[in-house]
């Protein structure tokens, strides 16, 4: 039979419950464990940390989450919260139908965020794609080497950039925009209603009050805007 090298610890500190995972027996760590843990509604926090194994969460009703793993990838579905944090090492990220404001650090792997509102969405990523479709008013992207795919509804302050890589947005937007458009080696398009307004790498519009401002930046790659 499989020898045992798990242990499983529970304890409480406090307000703090804590659940540990941990090898017996140190670089002799193997096998395959699933941990299943149901946590009570309207928690304050809680904090997940993996060294290497995948993470899903689905329908949390939690003020506050906070992520952190080396490897393995991550789903979160049907997530209530006021703030998600993220750091991760090298993993995928999925997240479905989040509510909240959402901040994600990541070295490496693609993230898609799908059907998901908050008020502030931030993303720093150093390898992969992201892909998103959802409802944020103050967005920061930051992407050194991937493309950014995203389609947000009514958005107050976007900053997107990325070092190689492509910028495809799409915003429901049209009217007091303040676009900056940025490109060392890259084509351009900004279309308000299927219509030109910018064609050039370097280029500034101002679409009647500039109240939004979008600034949309790539060192090696194409950006395209859609309002619709």
């Amino acid at each position: 039979p499989e020898r045992l090298n798990h242990t499983l610890t529970a304890y409480q500190e406090e307000e703090t419950f804590f659940v540990n995972v941990l090898p017996l027996f140190p670089y002799k760590s193997h096998g395959d464990y699933e941990l299943t843990i149901q946590v009570p509604k309207n928690l304050d926090s809680i904090h997940l940390n993996s060294s290497s194994g995948d993470l899903h969460g689905s329908d949390l009703i939690i003020h506050q989450i906070e992520i952190h793993s080396a490897s393995g990838d991550i789903n979160l579905d049907e997530i209530h919260t006021e703030q998600l944090s993220m750091e991760v090492a090298s993993s995928d990220v999925h997240i479905n139908k989040l509510s909240g404001n959402c901040e994600i650090k990541s070295a490496s792997g693609d993230v898609r965020i799908s059907k998901s509102y908050g008020k502030k969405l931030i993303y720093n990523n150093a390898s992969g794609d992201l892909d998103i479709d959802g409802d944020y008013l103050y967005i920061k992207l930051n992407n050194v080497s991937g493309d950014v795919n995203a389609e947000f509804k009514t958005v107050e302050q976007m900053n997107v950039s990325t070092t190689s890589g492509d910028i495809n947005i799409r915003i429901d937007n049209s009217d007091n925009l303040s676009i900056d458009t940025h490109s060392l080696s890259g084509d351009c398009d900004v279309y308000l209603k299927g219509k030109d307004v910018i064609t050039n790498r370097n280029q500034s519009v101002t679409i009647g009050e500039p109240n939004t401002p979008i600034k949309l930046n790539t060192v090696s790659g194409d950006i395209h805007l859609d309002m619709a």
